[in-house]
């Protein structure tokens, strides 16, 4: 129940959002064009793109809220062959809709707006054929102000880092549009390539929001600060992790359990005297009962 709750509440935000969004910017494409010094000559080009672009708006929001629903499941394969597949099928669609069809810079845009529409259909339909095998007796509520809240207090650190990034990249546009629309070529292709540069940094980012937001939403976040202060020891434990398969923490062991009439966590291993030593010794990282209490792995087999 409550995964539906936040999924339904997830998406009724991002149609309200994406229908906000769409408006402004159908409206005020003219506008934000002029904003950003666009030359004359590719003035009324630019506003059809972007007229269309917006069109797509809601399919690009929606992609995304799947991709981060399936991310928290533990399922990171399924989003990557949507994107995959609307890749290509934006190239394909582009030579088709500009060289075959001569559509010019409308082809383009369309282009991207299908590729973008099919991959968020699909996606939207294996979300609810997936949340449907999840069997539950209490009926989830459509929309939940508190769950918006705990959804918002997450995702608004990360809005912010990537926003920042992109109106600094609008300023830049906008000081580059100045000289005219043979520099806006040149940047755009030479843009290109920083923006395959900073792939990496940007995916790191997003890992790390995924990683947050799926122990906060398991109530593991203790995990999060385990997380980091692994980070900080990895390259000094990288040779003995590869020299030693079962290692891991007693706090995320499936084994590690509360016991509520001792009011303490406990092994529920039937450890010999020795390893019981270890155990309340806290030397817990060759373990070999240690197996991980994976909330995700229990959810993906209900699925």
């Amino acid at each position: 129940a409550g995964l539906r709750r936040a999924v339904s509440t997830a998406f009724i935000s991002v149609l309200v959002l994406s229908v906000l969004l769409s408006v402004f910017g159908y409206f005020c494409s003219g506008a934000m064009m002029c904003w950003i010094h666009t030359p004359e000559d590719i003035m009324a080009d630019g506003v059809l793109y972007l007229k269309i672009y917006v069109y797509g708006l809601s399919f690009l929001l929606f992609y995304n809220v799947c991709t981060g629903i399936f991310t928290a499941l533990g399922d990171s394969k399924t989003p990557l062959y949507f994107l995959i597949g609307s890749s290509l099928g934006n190239i394909f669609l582009d030579y088709w809709f500009v060289a075959g069809l001569h559509w010019g810079v409308a082809g383009v845009a369309w282009a991207t707006f299908i590729a973008q529409g099919i991959a968020c259909v699909l996606a939207l339909i294996t979300m609810v054929k997936r949340l449907r095998q999840i069997k539950t007796d209490k009926k989830a509520e459509y929309f939940s102000a508190d769950m918006l809240k705990r959804i918002a207090r997450i995702a608004i650190p990360s809005i912010l880092q990537q926003s920042f990034v992109s109106i600094g990249n609008i300023f830049v546009q906008g000081l580059i549009n100045s000289f005219g629309s043979s520099v806006i070529a040149g940047y755009s292709a030479a843009i290109k390539l920083n923006t395959f540069t900073i792939t990496s940094f940007t995916t790191l980012g997003n890992g790390i929001s995924s990683f947050t937001a799926q122990n906060i939403g398991a109530g593991k976040v203790d995990r999060v600060k385990q997380g980091m202060v692994l980070r900080k020891h990895l390259p000094e434990r990288n040779v003995s992790m590869k020299k030693k398969k079962q290692q891991g923490s007693c706090e995320s062991c499936l084994y590690y359990e509360y016991d509520e009439d001792y009011e303490c966590y406990v092994c529920e291993v039937n450890l010999d005297e020795d390893e019981m030593a270890r155990f309340m010794e806290d030397r817990f990282y060759d373990c070999p009962y240690y197996r991980l209490g994976d909330e995700y792995m229990i959810v993906r087999k209900q699925m």
